[in-house]
């Protein structure tokens, strides 16, 4: 825990984003980073061997802080090009950015001011997911308890000292895991005893694209709309959308759920990994199946080299 580069000048930012031939997507995404309050950031867009397209849609943007680098091989996901974009870029404070999210315009001043304020290593902000049937929900930036992780936190939600990337090391590749990478660093780094505090502010919303089936052989996925309505009225734009109204029985499921992860989060294991690893067995899944599966709902081959 730091307080010294940041504490009395703008730090430069490395915000990077791994993207795979969703250029209108991607688009809205660059958007919400040129759009920020905080200035002092560089923006690396990975391809994962990306289509033509999406250099073209990249060469659109003229703003110097902005920069494309496409891998020459398809790594299948995110792991491989934003480790990628953490070497090619050379910012104190390290953000991440999913090419279907789109951070409000306060989002890199919130994490900084955190950061800035509690002196931890790594600041998460609060979001809100806009589900495939339009439902939303809110996320919160501290799932956490007993020093172990009960939710997801995506990494769109992050900012950090590249010395904590440094200390705990690459993103590990999702076909040799049972969760996604983001979720294996984020533990690793809890683990590690990186000081994780909230930014307090609600700056991103998310649009899986996990759930969202053929999202990336369909133009027919709302994503584009959703993010380009947020660029143009913030959250108001999701507000419009059908609130998630859960009934008696999934309210008493999430209830019997808490219990029970206090439990193991007391034996010391990380619930949402317990639970991740409960649903594999049930399924039959090993190593690398969890992103196989998201491949196949997305309309992507199971084997990324037959991309």
């Amino acid at each position: 825990m730091a307080n010294d580069l940041i504490a009395d000048r703008p730090p430069t930012i490395s915000v990077v984003c791994a993207t795979y031939n969703r250029p209108a997507v991607l688009a809205n995404a660059v958007r919400s980073v040129i759009a920020q309050t905080v200035t002092t950031w560089e923006l690396l867009v990975v391809g994962d061997a990306a289509d033509d397209e999406t250099g073209r849609t990249m060469e659109a943007f003229t703003d110097p802080r902005v920069r494309y680098y496409n891998r020459p091989v398809n790594h299948g996901e995110q792991s491989a090009p934003n480790n990628d974009g953490v070497g090619l870029t050379s910012g104190e404070l390290v953000a991440f950015l999913n090419h279907d999210d789109v951070w409000l315009p306060d989002h890199l001043e919130r994490g900084l001011a955190g950061l800035r304020r509690t002196g931890a290593d790594l600041v998460c902000a609060d979001a809100v997911v806009v589900r495939p049937d339009d439902t939303v929900t809110r996320l919160s930036s501290t799932p956490r308890r007993f020093g172990k992780v009960f939710e997801p936190s995506p990494a769109s939600l992050w900012l950090f000292r590249r010395s904590l990337f440094d200390e705990i090391g690459p993103w590990h590749s999702a076909f040799e895991l049972r969760c996604a990478p983001s979720l294996d660093w984020y533990c690793r780094a809890v683990d590690a005893g990186a000081v994780i505090e909230s930014s307090g502010a609600t700056t991103v919303v998310i649009v899986p694209s996990a759930g969202r089936t053929g999202s990336y052989v369909s133009d027919a996925d709302t994503t584009e709309t959703i993010g380009e309505a947020v660029l143009e009225r913030g959250l108001d734009a999701v507000s419009d959308l059908q609130r998630r109204h859960t009934s008696v029985v999934q309210r008493g499921r999430r209830r019997v759920w808490q219990v029970l992860a206090l439990g193991i989060a007391r034996a010391g294991f990380h619930p949402i990994l317990v639970r991740l690893r409960i649903i594999h067995m049930v399924r039959g899944w090993q190593e690398g199946d969890y992103i196989r599966s998201f491949r196949a709902n997305r309309g992507l081959p199971d084997d990324p080299s037959a991309a």
